[in-house]
């Protein structure tokens, strides 16, 4: 099986550059900087154990892989950028291949299945960072991540179990669960956080906040009739973090988004939160209000710090 990693940066160049590290049949698709640096040096991979540079295949968008026919694609960009990635990939692939939407958020999946036959949900707890061009850092301490995988929206497939004995060959924790969509609306849950991890600095106390983000998307979530793992059974809960040697690991995937400049996934996240809560009547303006936030802090390239936690929860207030 030859994997397309779609969106190679911190998730998809890890989990890519892993792959082909343990000897998989590996695509990587990536762009600028980044994409030359890894066709010129290689993809530069730093851990708690080793600091190396992988060769590896990387292309500009799906029309310059040559597909054979034995492909899986691993989505592995923002979720802001899933429907033009699709787009470009079933112009260039078709509609059969198999897509694993590899991506924070419930949203990707339903992306994809109006457009692709086969689409698999996989959930991703990898703390991982790429802020530089050709490298990416992991910070998992026994296992790079876990990526458990179902078919979606439930149950699995002889994809999913080769899949999972892949990943962990590369030193994942990957299980082939009938049920992964529960644990990425559990993941959904914990990533109300993320906004609030983006916005602020270390001086500053947001647990208040985030603890009324996550009691609105449970309500949200409840009412919905959705279903979560339980938070003591969640792979985030259970994740052992490592140290690489002179790194420390800043923030998650919004931050990195704020401090580069980036688009905000925070419609996809809080966002979905808000759209269950205007379908089933419950109210959610804590996360209404971090939307605003979020898109404010992307429009004006703010970075952490320019608005406190304090002031997010007055504004909250304000809404009613």
């Amino acid at each position: 099986m030859r994997y397309v990693v779609y969106g190679a940066g911190a998730v998809g160049g890890g989990i890519g550059g892993k792959l082909a590290q343990a000897g998989k049949d590996v695509v990587l698709i990536a762009r600028g900087d980044h994409l030359r640096a890894m066709q010129s040096d290689g993809l530069r991979l730093r851990t708690p154990r080793e600091d190396v540079r992988v060769p590896v295949v990387a292309v500009g968008s799906p029309a310059e892989v040559d597909w054979r026919g034995d492909e899986v694609v691993l989505l592995t960009m923002k979720t802001q950028d899933t429907v033009a990635a699709l787009e470009a990939l079933r112009e260039a692939a078709g509609s059969r291949v198999p897509v694993f939407c590899a991506q924070n958020g419930v949203e990707n999946e339903r992306m994809a299945a109006r457009r692709f036959e086969h689409v698999y949900a996989t959930l991703v707890q990898m703390p991982t960072t790429h802020l530089a061009p050709g490298e990416v850092l992991l910070f998992g301490a026994t296992v790079w991540g876990n990526l458990d995988t179902c078919v979606y929206p439930s149950g699995v497939d002889t994809t999913v179990e080769q899949f999972c004995r892949d990943v962990e060959d590369a030193g994942f924790e990957a299980a082939p669960d009938p049920k992964a969509l529960e644990q990425k609306y559990a993941k959904l849950i914990f990533n109300m956080n993320n906004i609030a991890q983006a916005l602020f600095t270390p001086k500053d106390d947001p647990t208040a906040l985030i603890a009324l983000l996550r009691a609105e998307a449970e309500a949200a979530l409840r009412a919905a009739g959705i279903r979560w793992t339980p938070v003591e059974e969640a792979r985030q809960t259970n994740f052992v973090y490592g140290e690489i040697p002179g790194l420390k690991r800043e923030g998650g995937s919004t931050w990195q988004s704020v401090v580069t400049g980036r688009s905000l996934e925070t419609d996809y996240l809080n966002g979905e939160i808000v759209m269950l809560g205007r379908v089933y009547g419950v109210p959610t303006p804590g996360n209404l209000t971090m939307i605003d936030i979020a898109a404010k802090t992307a429009a004006g390239r703010l970075q952490p710090g320019w608005i406190t936690p304090e002031e997010c929860l007055a504004q909250i207030v304000a809404r009613g």
